[in-house]
């Protein structure tokens, strides 16, 4: 991730759900930095690998992503408008 400029801002584990979930939030330029920078990691040789390898040998990592665009209000507690 770090090699097509994903800005981690936070991450998190759920401990209130049956299944395991893993929530982050990343930080980009504009939307269409996001899209072009997904579209390419998606498609990476070693990320497909990883899932693979994963996949035989404790199943399949990502069973549901959801994705959000967020913008910032002027009335959050961290609100930062740069």
């Amino acid at each position: 991730m770090k090699r097509y400029g994903f800005e981690v801002v936070a991450l998190w584990e759920s401990s209130s759900v049956v299944d395991f979930e893993f929530i982050y939030i990343l930080q980009w330029p504009d939307v269409e930095t996001m899209e072009r920078q997904w579209k390419l990691f998606l498609a990476d040789g070693e990320w497909i690998d990883i899932k693979k390898k994963m996949s035989t040998e404790i199943g399949e990592p990502v069973l549901r992503a959801t994705g959000r665009v967020l913008s910032a209000v002027e009335y959050s507690p961290f609100f930062n408008p740069t």
